[in-house]
């Protein structure tokens, strides 16, 4: 049957690109306390005990509570409110909250429909809050992480933040505040030039390495470029926009450009393709979509083994996951070798 479309071209988003070292401190702390996922990071796993070992001993308990209760993603969530210069301005903006406020800016965004119950939550309202946990309820800790936001005493949560905040602030992001800022200028800068070249879903795929397509509620993506959560893409929704933290690139880790040192997306993939199990992951993959049920029932290995198997390939993005689904990027496979011979015959 032949279509005549009466509709105008298809609506897309707007990208901004912005960059800021308290969204570096937050993702650090996030990542700090993420230690499932220590071994997929390109920091090694000695690089986060060692600072753990550099915190003061009150900043060390806070970094547990952290861990516990998921609190770095409070801290992200405030971060977006507004645009911050400096951790003495973020402190303040946090005083100045009323109880309410500071609970709904912390509450996850999970869709327009649920916007009611964000808002009745955060006033403390116990079915609103009981709705709210059953719309994310499979969510990894998004229930958890609710509950505890719902209930907390709000000048706890202030004085947490603050302590977690400024502990890791002067011993991670201070010695290194010249080196982390000169970073993610340099490639905010170069991914800002991009913008005139490319579509904006051009040029999110481009820079995250993954393909965001629009949504209806979603009208500005915001890319934002981080150093300390290398290589993985770090995304969250906010009301109409889509946020992703994306790995900084080689040519802006560095000034100075050696020859003989590979690209770290090159040695990640690499090393993920480098294992018998995570090979035959990607042959099931590029014949359909899997669940994590049925690549443990093809493999037969256990999920938490399997878990480690596809962080990896994740990492390296090599595979993606969408809902319960993981899915190959035939793309980025096809193109490692490719990178590969560029990286073979840099002078």
């Amino acid at each position: 049957m032949k279509v005549i479309n009466l509709n105008a071209t298809r609506e897309t988003y707007s990208v901004q690109i912005k960059h800021s070292i308290l969204f570096e401190m937050g993702l650090g702390i996030a990542a700090c306390t993420y230690y499932d996922f220590h071994h997929t990071f390109e920091k090694p796993i000695e690089y986060w005990k060692d600072i753990e070992k550099k915190l003061p001993n009150v900043v060390r308990k806070e970094l547990q509570y952290t861990h516990k209760h998921n609190t770095w993603f409070a801290l992200l969530q405030l971060l977006h409110s507004r645009s911050f210069d400096s951790l003495e301005s973020f402190f303040h903006f946090l005083d100045e909250l009323t109880e309410e406020e500071l609970r709904w800016r912390c509450l996850p965004y999970i869709g327009l429909q649920h916007e009611d119950n964000r808002r009745k939550a955060s006033h403390k309202e116990k079915t609103a809050i009981a709705s709210f946990i059953k719309a994310c309820q499979h969510h990894k800790f998004f229930p958890t992480y609710i509950k505890h936001i719902s209930s907390i005493d709000t000048s706890v949560l202030k004085r947490h933040l603050k302590i977690i905040s400024e502990g890791w602030y002067e011993t991670v992001i201070q010695p290194n505040y010249i080196e982390f800022t000169s970073m993610l200028e340099r490639d905010a800068q170069q991914k800002r030039a991009l913008q005139s070249t490319y579509h904006p879903e051009e040029l999110v795929k481009y820079i995250t390495g993954s393909t965001y397509q629009p949504e209806p509620s979603i009208h500005q993506v915001i890319l934002i470029p981080q150093y300390v959560y290398r290589p993985w893409n770090v995304e969250t929704t906010l009301p109409g926009i889509k946020v992703f933290y994306y790995p900084i690139s080689d040519d802006n880790v560095s000034l100075v450009e050696d020859p003989y040192s590979p690209p770290s997306t090159l040695v990640h993939s690499y090393k993920a393709l480098g294992d018998e199990t995570r090979l035959k992951i990607i042959k099931l993959l590029t014949e359909r979509d899997h669940s994590l049920q049925e690549l443990a029932e093809q493999l037969k290995i256990p999920k938490t083994t399997l878990h480690h198997h596809l962080s990896l390939l994740r990492a390296a993005r090599i595979i993606n996951g969408k809902g319960s689904r993981y899915f190959i990027q035939l793309d980025y496979l096809t193109s490692l070798q490719e990178k590969l011979q560029r990286f073979l015959e840099k002078g």
